[in-house]
Parts: structure tokens; C-alpha cells; sequence
């Protein structure tokens, strides 16, 4: 077989060589049938997906954090936004301190109406991982076509990176990754497209991935921004450079608008505690993943079969992208394919991308690199497709060199996983047939149309196996567990089957629908205090509007997490140390800290420590009993969130709503308030947060916290039936508008610029005329 000479190298990564209109058209209407195939055989995986797992989507954090959240706030919705805080749960009440639910971001606002109008759960997790899996595999096809890669090439590595490796198996659960994921091949096209569209969309998709939630890709997408300009000014004459300045100048506008919810979540964080699990802490080599098998992975190795580096986590196909992916990287020219548009970015991201999933554990606020397995399984495929599309090597010694690499993925997948001999197998009999359908691509041959078709059938196949071996790994745990198999694949998280899968289910299952009450949970979700027992970890009985004074705690308040002696999953420790300091008087105050923190009604459970019980017997009256649950109810209620007044408080009275949330731009509550001569001070059983603050009668009072846990407000002396107004109105908050403004202009001014500075460019090409007579 002789060699394939690579095309002469272009002058400009942005310039490729001049192409007539109908060359152009051809090439615009072949992406169009090229994203017409995608979306058929990406949705054609997604139903086998939904028939062999119906609840892929609905598991783990999915079920714990962000649907129930997500359907809260689209039910919470006042005009149109959602709210800011909810202190009736807690540590786990301020949705700004964790960016993740996108509060102040309006594309999330218009996904939590959708999510809170839906009351099949399982349906709404469809809808944002499918919806999520499609944007992802169409922005991979789109750059792919505009970086030079033939149409089934590009068809076949949208669909292997969507539909497979840690972006769908562990997306599944979280959704800032799936969503934010997504949208990286379309700002890398941003950065690379040369219309005013290009423009526009660096703004868009630098907006979105600043207000996704998810910062392991604000770092991707700032190297991705670097490795495009080192590119450009390399490759790129100095007439094309200004519309780069142009796409930058967009994306830092879009960067601009997302700055609210950036500069809320850093504004609270020295407020906050992350609390991870023990067996998750590990030392500075938890959770790194084995370079050796994020290189040569394939679709059916998982993290428990490679030196368990996943800790907590189970097991899945972590580090699987497009099975000819890695023997492609035999068959380039890579000196020819470095002057090439598009190589020399993606060796810089896919080196990028390996480095990071090798950092230490803790990098300041980044946690666990196993993450950045996303970017290696979309900048590996990318690099090798575009790679070998632009500069072909096709030689004996290097095709056989390809085959090489498929048996020594084959040999790696059986040394990690004998048992998994038949699915490893058809693996590498996907990798051969994909690397030898490729050859036949590249050589343009009789057969290449065939061939063609292979490579996408081979692509796909990929997340099928993979698929079908975590299918087979769940079917050997539940035999050696003595169970019944399920038939759904293997996770890396628990799936929770037990839970519910329809918003009804919640509310006739949880103790409490509909109602704000505090519930302290002391045996972390066991028996005596889950799911049989009617109440859940996390976030989940939000789905039931049950709000239980917890919830999911990635960003709990600091003071009440000390305070309350909470575990990774909202539990109380139940140490004599924790309980003795819950049982402590508040300083300035007569009452204990539970007290303080507590609802005007508590349901204490079977498993409640002796000397909580004793406690409430004696402070509390007796309530009604609710499905094993105690019942109690304060002695003396105050006033809606008011547990302690002090004696210069002569009458307290609340006013307007009593537990609602917090909206930006009206009273979280108000009240009517009397003190004597030497004024008075209130205890709230509001976390106290940077932005809580309070007038009467329209005058700022002082607003400060109890040992960083609990609010108290200090009423000047000889007030008569004066209006009192608490409001939170944090800085991010009012940022909001302004950072939408400001980076909107930015935006539209670049796409502007670029739009004038191509009629500018077109007249000086078309002999000196203005853009009015061009």
C-alpha cells in the first residue's frame, strides 16, 4: 500500500483555499444531510438507551439535587425569576452560593418552567440529558465539517463523543457537566468561524459556559481560547487577525454577562462549607485516573477495573470516546498536518486535557481531576479525526501500526477485566473494523461510499458495547449479591430504583407535602429515617414542596453546618460532642441552638437521640404525631422566623407571607414592632448570608450574625407599631441587570464592528469602492 500524499499545507487556519459557489453549496448541502444523519442515529441510541435503562437520567444527584430543585423554582417563578433563598432549608437554602442551579441566569430560568411544569420525572431528565446529548454531538459535527473532516467521519465522532465515556455516564447525574460540555465544541466553532455569526456565537457560548455552573470547563474553554490564538497568529495572515480581536472581544462580553452569578457564588463563598464524604478525601492521589488507560481506554474498561481510582465511585466506561479515535492518530502525516487549520489547537487541548486528569487531587477550589475525562474524550477524537482528514499517511507500515494500538487497547481491557472476555472482543472487532473502513475513506477508492457507512456503524457500535458490558458487570454484582437482576447497566452512583419516578409518588409517599417544618435526620437516611419512612436526603422532598429545614449541601452555610453537626448527607452526627453543643444556649439569648435554628414545628424520628427527645419534651408542646414521626410545636411562637426577642421588644407581630422564599426586589418578611426605651434585638432563624438586610419604617437597622450562624436584628428604642422589612439583596443579585447590559453591548458591538469591517475589506478587494457601491 503506497502512501497517500497529504493536500499542501494552507496558508491560513482561517483562510481555506477559494472554493466557487457550487463547490460551496455541495459542501453546505452535505453538513446539512451530515446533521440530518446525526440526529436519526443519535436518536435512535437514545431510544435503545430509554429501552434497556428507563431511569438513566434519573439517579444520584439528578434525583437528590437538581430536578427537585429545578422543579421547585420553575414553580416558584415570580416574574418570571426565580428565587434567591429559601431559609427553610437551612445550610442548603442559598441557591446563589452554588451556581450550579443558574438563579441568575435566564436560560436556566426558561429549563426550570419546563422542569416544573413536567410531572414525570423521568420524562424532564430525558428531555435535558437527551436534549443536552444532541447539542453536544451536533456542535462536535458542525466544527468537525468546518475543520475540513469528510461528513462521515464527522457523523461518526459526534456520535461516539456524545453518547459515550464520562460525559454521558456521569452527565447522567450531573447536569452542570452535561450542560456545559455541550456547548465547548460550539465555542471552539465560534472561534474558528469567519461571519459575524462566529461573532455573535463566541459571545453566546462564553455566556453560557460562564453561567453553566460548572467551572472544570471555564479552565478548558480559557485554554482552548489561548490554544486558537497561538494557532492563528502562527497560521494566519495579518489581514484576518482583526476578526479573531473580534470573536475574543465577543466571548470576554459574554464572559461579562455571566459575571453575576460568578461574583455571587465568590462573594458567599468564604460563607460556606463543601462537606465531602470520608472515603472520597483520600490523599493527593484520590480520584486520578490511570493515564495509561484514559489513553488507550476503550469502550468497555471502567475505573474499578483500573486501579479503582474512582474511590466512592462504581463503575461505568469512563474514559471511552470513538473507537478508531487513538489508532488514527498512526495514520497522519503530522509534520504535513500541523500547518493544517484546526491540528495544532486540538494536540494542544488533548495534551491540556491528559495533563489536568493527572493534577493532584485539590487544586484550590477544583476537586477530583477524574473530570477533565471530558475533555479528553472530546479533543482526542477531534484531533485525531481532523488530523487525518487534513494530512493521511496511509502507508502498510502505518496501517498496521493503527491495528497495533487496537490489540493493545483489546490487551489492556482483558488485563483489567477477564470476565469481560466476549464484549472485549467485539470492541476491538469495532476498532478494526473502524480503522480499516477509515483507510478506505482516506484512499478514496472504489468502495469509500461503503466505507463510509462503516465508519459511522463502527462509531456507533462503540457506545452500544460499552452499553452492554456495564449491562453484564450489573448482572455478575447482583448474582454474586444474591439478587434480582435488574437488567439495567452498572453505575457509578447509587440508582436509587426505590425512589419514585413521578412527582405524585413524592407527595403520597413524604411525610409532610406541602408544608415548611424542620426534620432532623440522626441515622444518615437509614431505616428509621428514609425514603419507607417518608422523608429523603438531599433536595428530594421539594418535589413534594415539603421543605424539611435541610437539603443538598455542596455550598452549605458554614455556621449552621458546624452548628447542626451536619454529615455529607444532611444528617445530624450524633456524637455527645454535636449534641451537647445543639443543646447549648445561643449567647445573647435564652434559648438553645436547636431551638434557634428550628421551625415553629419539628417532627422528631424514632432514631432521635434520648437527650434531643428530653429536650422538646420539656421546651416544646406536644404535637400531632405524623407516620411514626413526634410531633412539636413551639411553646411560645413569636412571629414567622422569629425564635428569640429580646425584653426591649414590647409587641411583635408578622405581617404578609410567612415562609415564602426570598425574591430579588421585595421583603423576604415584615412585621409590626413596638420596643421601650432601650430598644431591642430579634433572633431569625434565617442563615445569615452577605446581603440580608433590614429597615423600619424605611431606615437601615443593623443586621448581623449570631457566631456566623443565625441573623439578629437590633431594633432602635421607642418604636410604636413600625413596619420592619428583612430583605436579601445581595451584591451578584444587582449585578444581574447591569452584567446583562454591559455584556450584551460588548456583544453586539464586536458582531458590528466585524459586520462593517467586512464590507470595509470586501470594497478594498473589489477595486476600491465604498461598501455602498460594492
Amino acid at each position: 500500500m503506497s502512501a497517500v500524499r497529504s493536500a499542501p499545507p494552507a496558508t491560513s487556519q482561517a483562510a481555506p483555499p477559494p472554493a466557487g459557489p457550487r463547490h460551496r453549496g455541495s459542501r453546505g448541502r452535505a453538513t446539512l444531510l451530515a446533521l440530518g444523519g446525526y440526529v436519526l442515529l443519535q436518536g435512535v441510541f437514545l431510544v435503545v438507551l430509554r429501552a434497556i435503562s428507563p431511569r438513566f437520567f434519573w439517579l444520584d444527584d439528578q434525583q437528590a439535587q437538581y430536578v427537585p430543585v429545578f422543579h421547585w423554582l420553575g414553580r416558584h417563578l415570580e416574574g418570571g425569576r426565580p428565587p434567591l433563598l429559601d431559609p427553610e432549608l437551612g445550610a442548603a437554602g442559598n441557591y446563589l452560593a452554588d451556581p450550579q442551579y443558574g438563579v441568575l441566569d435566564p436560560l436556566h430560568w426558561a429549563i426550570v418552567w419546563a422542569v416544573g411544569h413536567v410531572d414525570s420525572l423521568t420524562r424532564a431528565t430525558w428531555l435535558m440529558g437527551g436534549g443536552t446529548v444532541l447539542l453536544c454531538g451536533a456542535g462536535v459535527l458542525l466544527l468537525l465539517r468546518r475543520l475540513g473532516a469528510p461528513a462521515a467521519l464527522a457523523v461518526g465522532t459526534a456520535l461516539a463523543v456524545a453518547s459515550s465515556g464520562f460525559f454521558l455516564w456521569f452527565g447522567s447525574s450531573w447536569w452542570p457537566l452535561l450542560w456545559s460540555t455541550a456547548w465547548l465544541p460550539w465555542f471552539w466553532l465560534a472561534l474558528v468561524s469567519r461571519s459575524w455569526r462566529g461573532v455573535l456565537g463566541a459571545g453566546v457560548t462564553a455566556y453560557v459556559l460562564g453561567a453553566a455552573g460548572y467551572p472544570y470547563n471555564l479552565v478548558v474553554a480559557g485554554v482552548l481560547v489561548v490554544a486558537v490564538v497561538i494557532e492563528h497568529w502562527r497560521h494566519g495572515d495579518r489581514d484576518d487577525r482583526r476578526p479573531l480581536l473580534w470573536r475574543l472581544v465577543a466571548a470576554a462580553g459574554g464572559l461579562v454577562a455571566s459575571s453575576a452569578s460568578l461574583i455571587a457564588a465568590q462573594q458567599l463563598s468564604p460563607h460556606t462549607q463543601r462537606i465531602v464524604p470520608e472515603s472520597a478525601s483520600g490523599n493527593t492521589g484520590a480520584q486520578i485516573p490511570n493515564l495509561l488507560d484514559v489513553v488507550l481506554g476503550g469502550v468497555t474498561l471502567t475505573p474499578s477495573q483500573s486501579g479503582t481510582w474512582g474511590g466512592f465511585l462504581l463503575l461505568m466506561p469512563a474514559a471511552a470516546t470513538a473507537v478508531f479515535a487513538v489508532p488514527a492518530l498512526a495514520l497522519v502525516d503530522w509534520r504535513a498536518a500541523l500547518r493544517r487549520p484546526g491540528v495544532l489547537t486540538a494536540l494542544v487541548m488533548t495534551g491540556v486535557a491528559l495533563l489536568l486528569t493527572q493534577m493532584p487531587t485539590h487544586v484550590g477550589p477544583f476537586r477530583y481531576p477524574f473530570r477533565y475525562l471530558t475533555a479528553v474524550q472530546l479533543f482526542l477524537p477531534v484531533l485525531a479525526v481532523v488530523a487525518v482528514s487534513a494530512a493521511p499517511l496511509l502507508t502498510r507500515r502505518r496501517v498496521q501500526l493503527g491495528l497495533g494500538l487496537v490489540a493493545a487497547q483489546l490487551l489492556l481491557a482483558l488485563l483489567r477485566a477477564p470476565a469481560l472476555l466476549g464484549w472485549h472482543l467485539l470492541a476491538a472487532a469495532a476498532g478494526t473494523a473502524g480503522v480499516l473502513a477509515l483507510v478506505l475513506v482516506l484512499s478514496r477508492g472504489r468502495w469509500h461510499r461503503w466505507a463510509a457507512t462503516g465508519v459511522v456503524l463502527a462509531a456507533l457500535a462503540g457506545p452500544l458495547l460499552g452499553l452492554g458490558s456495564a449491562t453484564t458487570i450489573a448482572r455478575i454484582d447482583e448474582s454474586d449479591r444474591g439478587v434480582e437482576a435488574t437488567g439495567e447497566p452498572a453505575r457509578q452512583l447509587p440508582v436509587r430504583t426505590e425512589w419514585g419516578a413521578t412527582v405524585p409518588e413524592f407527595r403520597d409517599r413524604l411525610v409532610a407535602p406541602g408544608r415548611a417544618l424542620t426534620i432532623p435526620v440522626w441515622d444518615g437516611h437509614g431505616e428509621g429515617d428514609g425514603w419507607a419512612a417518608g422523608v429523603l436526603p438531599g433536595n428530594a422532598n421539594l418535589l413534594a414542596d415539603m421543605r424539611t429545614g435541610f437539603g443538598y449541601i455542596a455550598s452549605g452555610h458554614r455556621g449552621w453546618v458546624e452548628h447542626w453537626c451536619l454529615t455529607y448527607v444532611s444528617a445530624v452526627e450524633t456524637t455527645e460532642e454535636c449534641l451537647a453543643g445543639l443543646l447549648e444556649t445561643v449567647p445573647g439569648t435564652d434559648v438553645a441552638w436547636i431551638d434557634a435554628m428550628s421551625s415553629d414545628e419539628v417532627l422528631l424520628s424514632p432514631s432521635t437521640p434520648r437527650q434531643i427527645r428530653a429536650h422538646f419534651r420539656q421546651e416544646w408542646t406536644r404535637a400531632s404525631d405524623v407516620a411514626g414521626f413526634t410531633g412539636y410545636r413551639r411553646s411560645e411562637p413569636l412571629a414567622p422566623r422569629v425564635t428569640y426577642a429580646g425584653e426591649g421588644v414590647e409587641e411583635l407581630t408578622g405581617t404578609g407571607a410567612a415562609d415564602d422564599p426570598a425574591y430579588a426586589g421585595r421583603p423576604l418578611n415584615t412585621y409590626r414592632v413596638s420596643t421601650g426605651e432601650d430598644g431591642g434585638t430579634l433572633v431569625l432563624r434565617i442563615p445569615w448570608w452577605p446581603g440580608l438586610e433590614a429597615t423600619v419604617d424605611g431606615r437601615p437597622v443593623e443586621v448581623s450574625a449570631i457566631e456566623g450562624t443565625v441573623t439578629q436584628v437590633t431594633l432602635p428604642a421607642d418604636l410604636d407599631g413600625a413596619g420592619l422589612e428583612v430583605r436579601y439583596e445581595p451584591g451578584g443579585a444587582r449585578l444581574l441587570v447591569p452584567a446583562l447590559l454591559i455584556g450584551g453591548v460588548v456583544v453586539l458591538g464586536a458582531v458590528a464592528a466585524e459586520v462593517r469591517g467586512r464590507g470595509t475589506r470586501r470594497a478594498a478587494t473589489s477595486g476600491g469602492r465604498g461598501p455602498a457601491e460594492g
